[in-house]
C-alpha cells in the first residue's frame, strides 16, 4: 500500500467531540481530522470519543509534576472532604 497513509490508532470513522476552545483543542481537532475522525460539535448516542481541554491551561490549582505520591493523596483528600 505504497503512498495511503494508514493510521496507527485505528481512528477512522469514530466521532469525537471535542470540548474547550483554545490552542491545545484546536490542535487535538485538527490531529483527530487528520486520522479520518468524524469532529462533532453535540453529544450524541453515537460519540466514539470525548475529550474535554480547560479554558485555563495553566490552572494555579495544578498539581506540580514532581509531586510525591504522599502529597498527591494529600492533595485528594483535601479535595473530596
Amino acid at each position: 500500500m505504497i503512498g495511503i497513509k494508514m493510521s496507527s490508532w485505528k481512528l477512522n470513522g469514530k466521532t469525537a467531540l471535542v470540548l474547550g476552545e483554545n490552542e491545545i483543542s484546536d490542535a487535538i481537532k485538527d490531529f483527530l481530522a487528520d486520522e479520518k475522525v468524524i469532529i462533532t460539535t453535540k453529544p450524541n448516542q453515537g460519540l466514539d470519543i470525548l475529550i474535554t481541554v480547560p479554558n485555563q491551561l495553566n490552572s494555579v490549582d495544578q498539581a506540580d509534576l514532581a509531586i510525591t505520591d504522599e502529597e498527591w493523596q494529600r492533595s485528594m483528600n483535601d479535595l473530596f472532604e
